[in-house]
């Protein structure tokens, strides 16, 4: 589902997404030159923490902007979605 939102809120996603491939990159040079493992680990531990960043981003502006209005229009639904999203996040 597309919506005016999602158009809003994408520079902001896509910025992140470029930062964590900006990050991947950074870890591979590294890991092809032979960086200590301790900073490695602290290379790729940023980048969990990037990604898990990213999927708060985007849930958050999906219940901010789509399940928000799901609540008013059809609220069995958007129940249903919520608690698919935790589902997703909890695997």
């Amino acid at each position: 589902m597309w919506s005016e939102a999602n158009a809003k809120h994408s520079p902001e996603t896509i910025h992140r997404i470029h930062r964590l491939q900006g990050q991947l990159s950074a870890l591979e040079r590294n890991i092809e030159a032979g960086t200590p493992c301790e900073e490695v680990v602290i290379q790729a531990r940023a980048v969990e923490k990037g990604v898990s960043s990213l999927i708060t981003h985007i849930v958050a502006n999906h219940l901010r902007y789509q399940v928000r209005d799901l609540m008013r229009e059809r609220p069995d639904s958007a129940s249903q979605q919520i608690i698919r999203l935790f589902q997703l996040l909890n695997r």
